[in-house]
């Protein structure tokens, strides 16, 4: 049963990388400590984003976790990202996939990015992107792409023909458009996009699971997009927020939907109580919840936890994140600039108060597994 942590890293910003050097004095003792700290506190694995050549120096390594970007390496390429904050973002919020070009530029990304790494038995798998768009709209956006742009044109074609063979028509116009059609569509779209990426990974990373995208809530509660995820992938990833705790109904239908575990790769909640020593953590970012301290947290943590253990489909969790992050930090995206998200502040102290619930909970997880499987 996976417990890992996001972004576990020797700091994205000055002041938190010295504060580890201050302590540790270089990554490798970081590591080292790190490790075991996180294995003390019963995680076994890293989330996305966090520092995969440290960690997997130490000798008895967490399973390590990276997302690839396979999509989003290709659409920079082809000029078509947007200023985004945490989700891909991207011209008509859909997936280019139907271009030639996307298959060359998976293929190429996958193996440049695994190559260190495809043969490592620490590696628990591959994410291949993180949250990309999940909108109804996509088959409105392809119809009206202008054909004249390079960039768009399969996208545009291939959403005409699908309209055209759906509905029979040979005068076929963007008013026979209906919600059942929008979802078949983008079920397609995804369907195109786990082919290509699931091929790269087959060549380049055989010895590792595919565990999907990273999901936002538009897709995981689709039944045709999780039929199409259960394909492909070994395991099927999303970001769940908005919620203090799992949907059992939601979870046993994704299960049913796609013949597939799941795990949840972000999720966590604020508290207030940061506020007290830098007024200008105000946890105005971030999708997590706030609450008012620490105590609150560790709550939420083991009642969220619980539930997604109780639910027969799910194999593990992500907690977002090792650190809080930081204000000073500029360079951070919008969504990642007041928030206490993290199991360390900013001057690398552990908040104890949160981790003692982590420790319990997570150092009980097979038996409440069993627990729960046996009710």
């Amino acid at each position: 049963y996976r417990t890992a942590c996001v972004l576990i890293s020797p700091g994205s910003s000055t002041k938190q990388q010295n504060a580890v050097k201050a302590v540790h004095g270089n990554n490798a003792t970081w590591a080292e400590f790190t490790t075991d700290r996180l294995q003390t506190l019963g995680f076994n694995s890293t989330g996305g984003w966090s520092s995969i050549a440290n960690l997997s120096a130490v000798k008895d390594p967490l399973a390590q976790t990276q997302i690839l970007y396979v999509l989003s390496d290709y659409i920079k390429q082809a000029d078509l990202n947007l200023v985004s904050a945490g989700s891909t973002e991207m011209v008509g919020n859909m997936l280019p996939v139907f271009d030639p070009a996307f298959v060359e530029s998976a293929n190429a990304s996958v193996k440049s990015k695994v190559a260190q790494y495809n043969t490592k038995d620490y590696v628990y798998g591959w994410m291949s992107d993180n949250e990309l768009p999940d909108e109804l709209s996509m088959l409105d956006s392809c119809l009206n792409f202008d054909p004249a742009d390079s960039r768009l044109i399969y996208s545009y074609a291939t959403a005409w023909t699908f309209m055209y063979l759906k509905t029979g028509k040979s005068d076929v116009s963007i008013n026979d458009v209906t919600d059942e059609l929008r979802r078949e569509f983008r079920a397609m779209v995804y369907d195109r996009y786990f082919e290509v990426t699931t091929n790269a990974l087959e060549r380049y990373a055989p010895y590792h699971q595919y565990m999907g995208c990273r999901f936002l809530a538009g897709c995981y509660k689709d039944e045709y997009v999780q039929r199409v995820a259960g394909h492909y992938c070994d395991v099927i990833s999303l970001n769940y927020y908005g919620a203090w705790e799992g949907n059992p109904e939601l979870m046993a239908n994704m299960e049913k939907w796609s013949g597939k575990p799941f795990i949840i790769t972000e999720w966590y909640a604020k508290g207030m109580d940061v506020w007290e020593a830098d007024n200008r953590m105000t946890n105005q970012s971030g999708a997590g919840f706030t609450v008012r301290t620490q105590d609150d947290r560790g709550k939420f943590y083991q009642n969220y936890a619980l539930m997604l253990m109780e639910c027969k489909g799910c194999v593990g969790f992500d907690w977002f994140q090792y650190w809080d992050n930081d204000p000073d930090n500029l360079n951070a995206d919008a969504s990642n600039r007041n928030a206490n998200k993290g199991i360390y502040s900013n001057s690398y102290t552990e908040y104890t108060v949160l981790t003692d619930y982590m420790n319990e909970l997570n150092n009980q997880k097979y038996t409440l597994v069993k627990f729960f499987d046996a009710r």
